[in-house]
Formats: C-alpha cells, structure tokens, sequence
C-alpha cells in the first residue's frame, strides 16, 4: 500500500485585517499563510520503508513553515529532522506521531521530513 504526501513550505503566517462593521467575524485579525509557497514537492510512502525528503522545497533560507498534505483516507507517520541531524532517531517508524489530511508544521532550511504510511 501507498500514500501520496505533497509538501509545500511557506516563509510565515501573515495577519489579515477584517472590518468590525462587517459582522462576519468577532476577533481583530485572521491568520494566513504568507503569499505564494516558497518550494513544493510530491513523495509516495509505503508501508515496507521509510522515504525521506531533503528536498528542494527546503531550500529556501526563508522557509519557517511546512505543510504537509496526505492523500484523503491515508494515515502516515512522520519524523521531522533539522540540518545536520544525527540523533538516535534517523527515520519515521510506527512508533513516530501520525497525521492525515493537511497539517502545518514547525519547519527551516534544508530540514528533512520522513514518511511511512500507517496499517492499523
């Protein structure tokens, strides 16, 4: 089995002014993120291995923000790695966090996101 991941960074969430006299909304602000994505990429994970990206996505030295969009119905696991890491954790396993749908992490340059599609 696969699951399709599109990754897309961002520099940063920006606020949106909304009018008080609207009515449509009851805060000051609203938060969006910033303009056009800085880098994009596509990874199909599988349950059998771990696919990792350093990918161009990541490039940026402005990026601050990925998210991170998986297939509809799939669930994956994932391990987010800055530059440079060597920790004792070097890839998703079954036992890193999981998400599905459109999620928005903590990111910078030239991080590593890696992927492994779960089976419940």
């Amino acid at each position: 089995m696969t699951a399709v991941v599109r990754i897309f960074t961002y520099s940063e969430v920006i606020t949106a002014p909304v009018a008080a006299s609207s009515g449509r909304f009851a805060s000051d602000s609203i938060g969006l993120l910033k303009g056009r994505y800085l880098g994009r990429d596509m990874v199909t994970a599988s349950t059998g291995a771990a696919v990792a990206t350093a990918s161009s996505a990541a490039s940026n030295t402005n990026v601050k923000l990925v998210q991170v969009q998986v297939e509809p119905g799939k669930i994956v696991h994932y391990e987010i790695f800055p530059e440079g890491h060597s920790g004792a954790i070097t890839e998703a396993t079954t036992a890193s966090p999981f998400t599905s749908g459109t999620q928005l992490f903590s990111f910078g340059p030239n991080y590593t996101i890696s992927l492994l599609e779960a089976s419940f």
